[in-house]
């Protein structure tokens, strides 16, 4: 994809599996990619050097002074930060009525309200920033899902955070276009990797097929198209889009699949 290389990119979440993938796949383009999380040192910098990736830091996506000086140490590295994906999730199967209250708020802090202050953090950074040759200062990605399109059974807290998350950037691709920033939302459908894999298939596997017949194309999504959908919105490919949700579900959201 055009633009990509020297990019300098942050990914939280990024020793997961999608922000592997991203991070693996900026790198085979020319980008030097950033792995956020928070696994320990020595796990990060081995998940760092499999993907090829720049460096791996130690930082929750909800740890406001963390954060900073993450983006800190990036740019006084490479003089800025072209790109920031805010990947770093959480989810629960519960509904309404059984739903823990603070796991609601840990969902929604890590879901929502750390995202928010990260994209300030960015925001701040790529202001100070001088327009590449295309006008822009600055991306901003998030990653959302599919269930944030239209309310499925349970995972209230997961299906909310994100769908409030969509509004967020929305608003902040809206308020920063003219500043050169752009704003964007990859949706993800059933996976076989990351939460899915983890909370779903893993811990109930009698739920494989049911998942599968929601999907019209048939089969699980893997964090690879994820990464691909990732690296266009980090492309100069992607340059006049803002304020918008890239879905890659298999068709999901166009309803339960039919076959013979």
């Amino acid at each position: 994809m055009r633009g990509l290389a020297g990019k300098i990119v942050a990914v939280t979440g990024g020793a997961g599996d999608i922000g592997l993938a991203t991070c693996q796949r900026l790198a085979e383009e020319g980008a030097v990619p950033y792995l956020l999380d928070i696994v320990d040192a020595d796990g990060g910098i081995q998940r760092c050097n499999q993907v090829k990736a720049a460096g791996y830091y130690l930082c929750s996506q909800t740890d406001r002074k963390a954060f900073e000086e993450t983006l800190g140490s990036i740019v006084g590295r490479h003089g800025r930060l072209d790109v920031l994906i805010l990947n770093a999730g959480k989810t629960s199967a519960a509904g309404i009525a059984e739903m823990d209250i603070q796991e609601w708020r840990e969902i929604v802090d890590l879901n929502l309200n750390g995202p928010v202050e990260c994209s300030q953090a960015a925001l701040r950074v790529m202001l100070k920033q001088p327009r590449t040759d295309s006008g822009n200062r600055g991306r901003i990605l998030f990653t959302g899902t599919q269930c944030q399109q239209r309310p499925e059974h349970g995972g209230v807290a997961y299906q909310v955070s994100k769908r409030a998350l969509q509004r967020f950037m929305e608003q902040l691709a809206y308020d920063y276009a003219a500043e050169g920033i752009l704003a964007n939302m990859l949706l993800p459908g059933i996976l076989n990797a990351g939460l899915t894999r983890r909370v779903v298939l893993t811990s109930r596997p009698e739920l494989k097929q049911i998942l599968l017949d929601r999907i019209p194309l048939g089969e699980f999504g893997s964090a690879e198209q994820v990464a691909a959908g990732f690296a266009y919105l980090c492309s100069s490919d992607s340059d006049y889009m803002t304020g918008a949700c890239l879905t890659m579900d298999g068709g999901c959201v166009l309803g339960r699949a039919e076959r013979g």
